[in-house]
């Protein structure tokens, strides 16, 4: 994971209260999934959040697990996300609706009034453009589940980490894992992947993987 290690430290103050359920279905004939080896974390970086966890009040320490929402088209809303990062020492951001320079301006700021890196998330399902207005969209789940190219998926969901780590989010609140088996339900629909659970988890454990072999946790 070449540039996971940047952001190793993050893991050991910040976890999101999520949990990503992945399903997967297998037959006789169809080969088990590999899980790869947990590559052994930086010893610089434990030495780093040692350090600053011993400093932290418990006040602190529990408000490294929340994770506020900011709008950065609205004032009122990077304000309110400003206060939470100063005065609540909250651990993390996620970025909602905005424009790219906007969504620039308000990392920024709130990087500057926090005592430790902030962690900042995203729902990029098909890149920025799901959040920002002014980006280029990558395709729909839907489009690549369409395709069947396994190989063309971690391109895609490569170059999509390569957008978010250019603009300092480290987490992208994607791939959606769900089949799409319901046709009474529209939320999911053009996000999943598609009807066939198998080849699901197929496109998911690939966008995840691309994903954090390229920096960004998924």
């Amino acid at each position: 994971m070449k540039y996971l290690s940047n952001i190793l430290p993050f893991r050991f103050l910040i976890a999101v209260p999520m949990v990503m359920a992945l399903m997967t279905f297998k037959s006789k004939s169809e080969k088990q999934m590999e899980i790869p080896e947990e590559k052994p974390v930086n010893p610089k970086a434990i030495a780093w959040a040692t350090e600053k966890l011993s400093k932290m009040t418990l006040e602190e320490k529990i408000a490294q697990f929340f994770m506020v929402a900011v709008y950065p088209g609205k004032e009122t809303s990077v304000n309110e996300a400003l206060n939470f990062v100063k005065n609540q020492k909250v651990g993390g951001v996620i970025i909602f609706q905005g424009k790219m320079a906007e969504v620039d301006s308000t990392i920024k700021k709130l990087s500057s009034q926090s005592s430790v890196p902030l962690f900042f998330g995203m729902d990029a399902e098909w890149g920025m453009d799901m959040r920002v207005s002014d980006v280029e969209r990558f395709p729909y789940a839907y489009t690549m589940g369409a395709a069947d190219n396994l190989e063309l998926s971690a391109k895609v969901a490569e170059m999509m980490a390569a957008e978010l780590r250019k603009h300092g989010i480290q987490m992208n609140f994607a791939p959606v894992a769900d089949v799409n088996s319901n046709p009474n339900n529209p939320v999911i629909g053009f996000r999943s992947f598609g009807e066939n659970p198998k080849s699901v988890a197929d496109q998911v454990a690939t966008f995840v993987k691309a994903f954090e072999e390229n920096g960004i946790m998924a």
